[in-house]
């Protein structure tokens, strides 16, 4: 009974942690450790021992968590993306699809959130996607009388696809969490990535309709020539998607071989067609470091959090609490929706799967629910928060690209509506778990 009261006391200390602003992996990192001396130390009342016993869990957690193999497969998509992002790949996409849908009802929107999904599928990562299309196409779109506001809107939204559909930076995270297949949970974000951009597709087309001053048709036409050679612009975003997803799905290759097959691509096309330039790759090399660097600090800190949890019995006491509790497993899942809701006002996406899935993932799979569905189920509501205050992290980095241009208030307005359409495909996906689901049971790895 002390064990799991120290347990719950671990919890308690690191949401105040959280709430004075401490760093996440630190909070992870002193909660796991001091709590796990704590418990040794409540055993055997040796305090020498037990340090020993807390410094010994630290150390194998660092040495195991870094050094498995199957992590490799998040600092090669992080790589990609950055080439990627280098590369020019998110302007020959907007170009492109501007070229195909711009005469309708908000087409350079529609074009926007193409290749955001295009992009997306070379960079997994929400924030990036914000960032880049807020100078690659936010520029053009206000050129032709688009609104401030639902240009900057648009893309805030429009960037989560690329924390959906793969190389999901978020689901690979998750993945590694929760000890559940990368593979499948990277083809698991493909259903709800492209609904996702067909719901902001349509919603884009119904708004510029009803409100036409807020995206102005554009009047140039091309022919079908000119759209024809413009496809050749965006083979390398194609033939990635194709090995990415493809691959996976038909098990040519694992998770981590199809990121250094995409990063591989990215990197060659980029050289060869000079539009990554070799003095470029010490810098891309280092943020890709300094990225995983990061990203590794929080989920190695979160493995020795989740391993006090389990010496405690908190981990196990709160997954019998709410398996007994007298309402549906479905209502319980709305209640880690919300929670994500509310983390999301003040935590990035994997800070929030660090403090989150080593206590909810064993409640979702004793419940008997498919844990691909609650981890995309998870990921959507994620992306939801992002777009909300205070914090809003992909309102925040367009923000930072649009410098003065836009008040940061009129980027959430702008945005809200997109919000809208992201509360429904999490509906679709909760009433329809097949968007999720029914991809990664054809995965063979």
């Amino acid at each position: 009974m002390e064990s799991l009261f120290l347990g719950i006391c671990g919890i308690l200390m690191l949401i105040v942690l959280l709430l004075m602003g401490v760093y996440i992996a630190v909070a992870l990192a002193f909660v796991g450790f001091g709590g796990t001396i704590a418990l040794y130390l409540m055993r055997s009342g040796d305090f020498s021992r037990s340090f020993t016993m807390g410094a010994s869990l630290l150390n194998s957690t660092f040495f195991t968590t870094a050094s498995e193999y199957t992590f490799v497969v998040l600092p090669l998509f992080i790589l990609m993306g950055l080439l990627a992002a280098e590369g020019g790949l998110s302007y020959a996409g907007y170009a492109t699809l501007s070229k195909w849908v711009g005469g309708l009802p908000g087409g350079l929107g529609i074009a926007t959130i193409g290749a955001q999904t295009g992009f997306g599928t070379c960079t997994g990562s929400s924030l990036v996607t914000s960032l880049v299309f807020t100078k690659v196409s936010a520029p053009e779109m206000i050129r032709y009388g688009y609104s401030k506001k639902f240009t900057y809107g648009l893309i805030s939204a429009g960037g989560s696809i690329g924390m959906l559909v793969p190389p999901s930076v978020l689901a690979v995270i998750y993945a590694l969490l929760a000890n559940e297949s990368v593979g499948k949970l990277l083809i698991g974000g493909v259903g709800p990535g492209f609904t996702l951009a067909m719901l902001f597709s349509i919603g884009i087309i119904i708004m510029a309709k009803v409100n036409p001053t807020l995206a102005p048709p554009v009047k140039r036409v091309y022919s079908w020539r000119e759209k024809l050679i413009a496809i050749k612009d965006i083979w390398t975003i194609f033939v990635v998607a194709f090995l990415v997803i493809g691959g996976i799905m038909l098990g040519v290759f694992t998770a981590t071989e199809a990121g250094a097959v995409g990063s591989s691509i990215v990197l060659v096309v980029g050289l060869v067609t000079r539009k990554l330039a070799i003095n470029f790759l010490p810098r891309i090399l280092r943020e890709a470091a300094e990225s995983t660097a990061m990203v590794f600090l929080i989920f190695i800190s979160a493995q020795l959090f989740s391993r006090f949890l389990s010496l405690s019995g908190a981990s196990k006491a709160v997954m019998i609490g709410i398996s007994e509790l007298n309402i549906s497993p479905l209502m319980i899942v709305l209640g880690f929706v919300l929670l994500y809701f509310i983390l999301g006002m003040f935590l990035d996406g994997p800070s929030m799967l660090a403090t989150t899935v080593p206590i909810v993932h064993p409640i979702v799979v004793n419940l008997g629910l498919d844990p691909i569905w609650f981890a995309m189920t998870a990921i959507m509501a994620i992306e939801c928060g992002l777009l909300t205050p205070p914090v809003g992290l992909n309102v925040y980095a367009v923000k930072g690209a649009a410098g003065s241009d836009i008040s940061l208030e009129d980027i959430f307005r702008g945005s809200f509506p997109f919000f809208l359409i992201m509360i429904l495909n999490l509906a679709l996906i909760f009433i329809f778990p097949e968007i999720a689901t029914f991809l990664p049971s054809l995965t063979v790895k």
